[in-house]
């Protein structure tokens, strides 16, 4: 809530601002990005403070971790190391080519312009989609984030899911009636109620 170090750089310019659990980002016209808050949620992007001085034109916030995709379509990251702030994993597949990052609750999803899709962050809510990764190697058109699984949606109209099976990576038992014809996938919008971990995609 404390916005104080950069209150100056706040007066004007912002476009959007972003927030993830316990901290907020906010993208400015001129493709810079400020953060504050809590460190390990997104609050502190010193590591790469340079990088995010200009160029940005998205940034996406979930529960633990930060994202920006910058015009020449690259990907940057910062929060929690393990729920979505790291993906040295993959990092030469996020250095260019990037359409869209999705975060989900403690994983991000990236959609590249060839339809392929990288994933990073926790395994079990999203962050591992290794089962599928040969489905996901091209035509994806969408791809939907709830808090501990993803979907995808292809050009073909089918649907894949992967993460935590009992909040919606597992779609076995409808596996038939997503293998086509299907115009549109949705997750449920983030929210909590009296402090209770909602069970959901």
């Amino acid at each position: 809530g404390d916005c104080f170090s950069i209150k100056t750089q706040l007066e004007g310019g912002v476009e959007q601002v972003i927030a993830s659990r316990r901290a907020m980002a906010a993208l400015k016209r001129d493709g810079s990005v400020l953060t504050w808050g809590d460190a390990e949620y997104g609050g502190d992007c010193t590591s790469i403070k340079t990088q995010l001085e200009g160029g940005v034109e998205q940034v996406v916030a979930r529960e633990y971790a930060m994202a920006a995709v910058k015009g020449d379509g690259s990907v940057l990251t910062w929060g929690d190391a393990d729920l979505g702030g790291d993906y040295a994993s993959i990092t030469a597949q996020l250095t260019g080519g990037i359409e869209q990052v999705i975060a989900g609750g403690r994983a991000m999803a990236a959609v590249k312009r060839d339809g392929s899709v990288l994933t990073w962050g926790h395994a079990d809510c999203g962050g591992d989609c290794a089962s599928i990764k040969t489905q996901l190697e091209g035509g994806v058109e969408q791809v939907v984030a709830g808090g501990h699984a993803m979907a995808a949606l292809k050009r073909d109209g089918s649907v894949l899911t992967w993460g935590n099976a009992i909040c919606g990576g597992d779609c076995t038992s409808v596996k038939a009636q997503l293998a086509d014809g299907i115009e549109q996938i949705v997750a449920p919008a983030r929210h909590r109620i009296r402090g209770k971990r909602p069970l959901s995609l």
